[in-house]
């Protein structure tokens, strides 16, 4: 099959399936409340000024058959209580790498917070090595700027920054949360995540099911470095993502953010006839089509009184049938004749999807596949494979392998049990020997071996223990990991042999056996400090 046959499919495939027609569904539904049986009042936020009453229907659906109520009354929503309140929680990274970037943090957010916003519920989560408790929501700004006031920025060497962490434990506050209002979750940071449990791919998985877009706002003096993953993480979750580079402009992308104002409120009043009894509906959902525009459906969870069964009568009709009296303003208006399903849409994932393009796209895929299909039944056999000529093997590389089960002398002050040679760093080749039983390594000056001129090093990286004739090497719990042999350690120790490949951070190191003999002019063996820092 030629590149060309293969193009031509796919071509047709992708320009059929441009006529699908899919839209992010703008109108929210707030609130439902059922004052009486066969009458429902739906808040909902819509971006649309006043819009009118012909552009919503109540569907609801009993005893298998579709009951279509068109709104009576559209008109200004009467309670703007709670739950009509955008609840946004903002993560603020306040680790060592952020330095001097919290202070200017917290001044654009007083700047934004100067102006009073009702319309909103913040809560407030700092997080770096620990991640502190998410402050009440609140709307009164004057407690959200005490929150900020208290928030200090870290320092030390050997700190985390914990933002998966932070991230998942505000998106699960978030869902939990009992307000009916839209919820958002900001996180500004430089996008460097040190020390979190949460895997990314998780995050990106978890947001997905909670249909929750994470909006970022990357800064800080390494956030043009360290903001990829953060942009991608927004950009996998469907939200947004803003590198700022200068203070000034920061107040206002948190503002962008939170926006200025709100969608309009409004009532949307529906009125039918009710069943009898307390029949409650199978199913309800919320229609809004705009003129020129396809129908948006929201589902409404809360239990709707039933309507009259449209069931047709089993009796038989007589035979002389009066005509029918004209039905109550109030009752239910079946749906046009003249619209068919292909003119319907159904929403996923707050994504509205329109039948005629669904159909569009399900035809184009199978033309595409179709057209493959042919493509490939009428491709040629192929011919015999030349036989490429027999080449030498190249030359195997000798090199050190890990000794399974290697067996190690106890070591004892001048008799160690195996050397330690420094591979990379400032003194290639410094051997250090395995004279205790026990080898804490690190970047503090209190370990037995200190890793110089690595700033990636935890001040207690790693030890080394001898047992029964064996070395075991265990990673106690460094920010940037232990790895034998390209592999990273876990909890569990691993054991030794010589040839292996030991690396800390960046600096690697080889194992060597007790016969290794250092090079006589090391100053580090001559003076037994091996790779102290020289004061």
């Amino acid at each position: 099959m030629s590149l060309s046959v293969i193009r031509a499919a796919w071509v047709l495939t992708a320009v059929l399936a441009a006529s699908v027609h899919v839209h992010a569904a703008d109108l929210q539904a707030v609130t439902v409340a059922q004052p009486a049986r066969g009458e429902i009042i739906v808040t909902v936020r819509s971006p649309d000024d006043a819009p009118p009453p012909s552009a919503f229907q109540l569907v609801l659906q009993s005893d298998g058959v579709d009951t279509r109520v068109p709104a009576s009354t559209v008109t200004p929503a009467s309670n703007l209580g709670p739950d009509l309140a955008t609840t946004v929680i903002i993560c603020i990274d306040r680790s060592g790498s952020m330095q001097g970037a919290v202070r200017e943090i917290k001044n654009a957010m007083k700047d934004v917070l100067a102006t009073p916003r009702p319309d909103l519920r913040i809560g407030i989560m700092a997080f770096g090595s620990t991640i502190t408790p998410l402050s009440p929501f609140t709307s009164d700004v004057n407690e959200s700027l005490r929150v900020i006031d208290g928030i200090q920025g870290e320092s030390g060497r050997d700190g985390q920054t914990k933002l998966f962490d932070a991230i998942a434990s505000a998106g699960a506050r978030l869902a939990n949360d009992p307000a009916h209002g839209p919820k958002r979750l900001i996180v500004i940071s430089d996008g460097k995540d040190e020390g979190s449990r949460m895997p990314r791919e998780t995050l990106v998985e978890i947001a997905h099911q909670r249909q929750a877009p994470l909006d970022a706002i990357a800064f800080g003096p390494l956030a043009p470095k360290w903001s990829g993953s953060l942009a991608s993480l927004s950009s996998a979750t469907g939200g947004k993502f803003e590198l700022v580079e200068s203070a000034p402009k920061l107040a206002d992308a948190i503002r962008d953010e939170l926006g200025t104002t709100q969608p309009s409120a409004y009532d949307v009043r529906f009125g039918y006839r009710s069943d009898a009894g307390n029949a409650t509906a199978s199913s309800a959902a919320l229609a809004y089509a705009p003129q020129g525009r396809p129908v948006t459906l929201i589902r409404i969870n809360s239990a709707v009184a039933a309507p009259v069964s449209a069931k047709p009568d089993v009796t038989p009709p007589a035979e002389t049938t009066p005509a029918p009296a004209p039905a109550p303003a109030s009752a239910e208006a079946p749906a046009p004749a003249s619209r068919s399903w292909l003119n319907m849409s159904f929403t996923l994932f707050n994504i509205t999807i329109n039948m005629k393009g669904l159909l569009a796209g399900v035809l184009a895929l199978l033309a595409g596949l179709i057209a493959i299909f042919f493509a490939l039944r009428s491709r040629p056999e192929p011919g015999p494979t030349p036989v490429p000529p027999v080449r030498p093997p190249p030359p195997v590389r000798e090199r050190q392998s890990t000794r399974v089960g290697a067996v190690f002398t106890p070591p004892a002050p001048g008799r160690p049990a195996a050397f330690l040679v420094n591979t990379t760093g400032r003194h290639p080749g410094k051997p250090y020997p395995i004279e205790k039983t026990s080898v804490r390594i690190g970047a503090e000056d209190d370990n037995d071996l200190v890793v110089p001129d690595d700033g990636y090093v935890s001040r207690r990286h790693a030890a080394i223990r001898f047992e029964g004739g064996t070395l075991y090497l265990t990673d106690l719990q460094s920010s940037n990991g232990t790895w034998r042999n390209d592999v990273r350690l876990g909890e569990a120790p691993v054991s030794l042999a010589p040839g292996d490949v030991l690396r800390f951070a960046r600096t690697t190191y080889e194992v060597r056996s007790a016969d290794y003999q250092a090079p006589r002019d090391d100053p580090g063996r001559r003076e037994n400090h091996y790779e102290r820092r020289v004061p």
